[in-house]
């Protein structure tokens, strides 16, 4: 299944970690107001590669201001023919 390709894509992400006690009090405040989307319930792979050296994640774990890694990152059950993204991720500092 092939699907429309983004040249540029921009993503930001902001994640928080949640108790037990905060995570089921947002889901009652949520109840009977929102619902999961289609893509509530996808399946999200990633494969991230580095060099046989292990360059990349050396790198990482000094902690650096400016990093990145090599991903393959696929949605859903992918097979051979699916589009997957190669991605150069970056974190974002702010």
């Amino acid at each position: 299944m092939a699907r429309d390709v983004q040249s540029v894509f921009e993503r930001k992400e902001t994640k928080y970690r949640l108790s037990a006690d905060q995570y089921r009090a947002i889901l009652d405040a949520l109840e009977g107001r929102l619902a999961p989307d289609a893509y509530g319930s996808t399946v999200v792979k990633s494969a991230y590669f580095d060099t046989e050296q292990r360059d990349m994640a050396a790198r990482s774990l000094e902690k650096p201001f400016y990093k990145e890694k090599l991903r393959v990152r696929g949605y859903g059950i992918v097979d051979k023919d699916d589009t997957v993204f190669v991605e150069i991720w970056r974190p974002r500092r702010g």
